[in-house]
């Protein structure tokens, strides 16, 4: 009996916790869409994080006290569409459709509605627009919440955790590097040119990841999602020798 107990313990324990499948994850086609997707969200989202009061300040022409409240508007305007872009793909799975088209039109609308607005910026001169576009760009950001963001659970339940550490270690340097190569291009605050050069770029950016996603991303459970079936004295071999 008490054998019996331990061998249960022990298969359960080999039940719980799959071996990671390093060589499945990386040679995955939709997990390296889903890096390079987040990769894209960290450049766009940690540049205008980073240099938004300083455009509109220098650019805009916003004085100093009314600068903090514009550029936190952007991101108020985020917060509040979370809750209409959630209720939308709750409701879009409530009708069956595709987890993966939810994801993919999700996605496209925080980065490809970011990127026109950025290229919109580009054109606008006066204050009312530029909020007006910074505002779009910042806050259709949300809808990543519904897209590549939790897309790592999809892909693998058992290993998203695992999935988004790697993920989000390599977006993280990107998020690093991206105010360093800016502030390269950006040697003059004060000439809207050399910005326009950088909002080209970081639309570039969010066009590009987000058509990886679309086109190779997924919103299927991977087929190493699961441990692989054992043979039944392999089984009683492995317990053997946990015993």
């Amino acid at each position: 009996m008490y054998q019996l107990k331990n061998a249960r313990k022990a298969e359960a324990r080999i039940q719980l916790k799959p071996a990671t499948p390093w060589g499945s994850i990386f040679s995955s086609v939709p997990m390296w869409a889903l890096i390079i997707v987040h990769c894209g969200q960290n450049w766009g989202f940690w540049f205008l994080m980073g240099y938004l009061p300083t455009y509109m300040q220098n650019i805009g022409g916003f004085a100093m006290e009314k600068t903090g409240f514009y550029a936190a508007l952007p991101y108020l305007a985020m917060w509040l569409l979370s809750f209409p872009c959630s209720y939308l793909a709750d409701l879009a799975l409530r009708r069956r459709v595709q987890v993966g088209t939810i994801r993919k039109v999700s996605n496209s609308v925080a980065h490809w509605g970011p990127g026109l607005a950025l290229i919109g910026l580009c054109f606008v001169k006066d204050q009312a627009g530029m909020v007006a576009l910074l505002t779009v760009a910042v806050g259709l950001n949300a809808g990543s919440i519904c897209g590549y963001q939790i897309n790592h659970i999809d892909l693998s339940p058992n290993f998203a955790g695992t999935m988004m550490s790697i993920t989000n270690c390599l977006a993280s340097v990107v998020a690093i590097v991206a105010p360093f190569v800016c502030a390269l291009v950006i040697t003059d605050e004060k000439n809207a040119s050399q910005w326009h050069i950088v909002f080209g770029i970081t639309a570039f950016i969010y066009f590009a990841g987000n058509l990886c996603f679309v086109v190779f991303g997924s919103g299927r459970v991977q087929s190493w999602n699961e441990p692989p079936a054992k043979s039944e004295k392999s089984q009683k071999d492995e317990l053997s020798t946990n015993l």
